[in-house]
């Protein structure tokens, strides 16, 4: 072997370890490349049949629990996050108040009902006179029409002398004394009825202001049925904040009941989402705070606008610089079947399957 012969074996036996690494390199590079494909082949498949966003989150009816009338609070039936029913009684407010009003409406319910009764006694005894002034009435018709006739009976014979005139003028007097008797009669009859009139006038007066005492009674009823305020729904206590001795006002909300019957989600899609997002299409739902849990959904509602259109300043796009931002629509998405430990206010992220 000469020298030239030993110096290529040399190289050669140099650039071994080389094309070794290259090899090596190669199939690491190749088996890496395999292995994210594996990896991330299912998720870019699942990525293209889903629409996914991470701004959602849990809703519920949360009814505010408020009292309708004022006082302190004397009695508390609830805990923190106590679950309820509808009609439980939740607390109570002090009701000596409300009970001396409500006596006191019934007494004057009473008095006016009283004073009715007196009126309706007053209007009998004035129907009784009325009737005896149309009885006095007829008879002085009758004694002033008897004397009428005497008095023309008696001027014709006066005229043809056969009685005295000292007679006619007798006769005339008294026909004189009928007719004032029966125009008092009959003055007596209008005054009657106008009595009645006026009795029947102060029933109506009395009659609204009895009306107007039942309708404070009943008002005064409500008030003091008011102090027990019971729940409106079944639920769980949320926010509390009912203690004994607190002075509450009416429509001060110091309770939040939570209701457990109905939940759904409120995702907050980017409008470069909603091509191809549908209502009634099926929702996986994953939640931040139980990820093993498995969670089926479908949409319900999408809201027909952005959340920047129902804002309570909407953004005046046509003022001053306009800066392009992608904007959000909210998509409303049931929860079917139970929906376990979610309560309202949690994260979750659903994947609409659109494909």
């Amino acid at each position: 072997m000469n020298a030239e012969e030993y110096s290529k074996k040399l190289e050669q036996q140099a650039q071994k370890p080389a094309k070794k690494k290259k090899t090596i390199l190669y199939a690491t590079i190749t088996i890496i490349a395999v292995l994210l494909l594996i990896h991330y082949t299912p998720k870019l498949v699942y990525a293209m049949h889903h629409e996914t966003t991470d701004n959602a989150f849990v809703k519920g009816d949360m009814v505010p629990v408020s009292p309708q009338i004022k006082g302190k609070i004397s009695k508390v039936y609830i805990e923190d996050n106590m679950q309820v029913q509808k009609g439980d009684i939740l607390f109570e407010i002090e009701s000596a108040d409300y009970a001396i009003a409500l006596a006191k409406s019934r007494e004057e319910l009473s008095a006016a009902q009283a004073q009715i009764a007196a009126i309706d006694a007053s209007a009998a005894q004035a129907r009784e006179n009325i009737n005896q002034a149309q009885a006095l009435r007829n008879k002085a018709q009758s004694e002033r029409n008897f004397a009428d006739k005497e008095q023309q009976r008696y001027s014709r014979l006066v005229s043809e002398n056969l009685v005295s005139k000292n007679s006619y003028d007798s006769v005339k007097a008294k026909a004189d004394e009928t007719n004032a008797q029966s125009a008092a009669a009959d003055a007596s009859v209008k005054i009657a009825l106008a009595n009645l009139a006026t009795i029947e006038a102060n029933r109506k007066t009395a009659e609204f202001k009895a009306a107007s005492a039942m309708q404070a009674v009943k008002a005064a009823e409500l008030d003091l049925e008011r102090t027990v305020i019971r729940a409106p729904r079944n639920g769980r206590i949320g926010q509390n904040n009912v203690k004994v001795g607190r002075f509450v006002q009416p429509g001060q909300t110091v309770i939040s009941l939570v209701g457990s019957e109905k939940l759904w989600i409120e995702a907050n899609f980017k409008e470069t989402q909603l091509n191809h997002i549908r209502v009634g299409q099926k929702v996986e739902i994953k939640a931040d705070a139980y990820p093993d849990m498995k969670i089926d959904g479908h949409i319900d509602s999408i809201q027909p606008g952005t959340g920047s259109a129902f804002s309570l300043l909407p953004a005046e796009n046509a003022t001053g610089n306009f800066v392009k931002v992608v904007q959000r629509v909210p998509v409303k998405i049931l929860i079917d079947g139970d929906a376990g430990l979610l309560v309202p206010g949690l994260s979750v992220e659903p994947s609409v399957k659109i494909k």
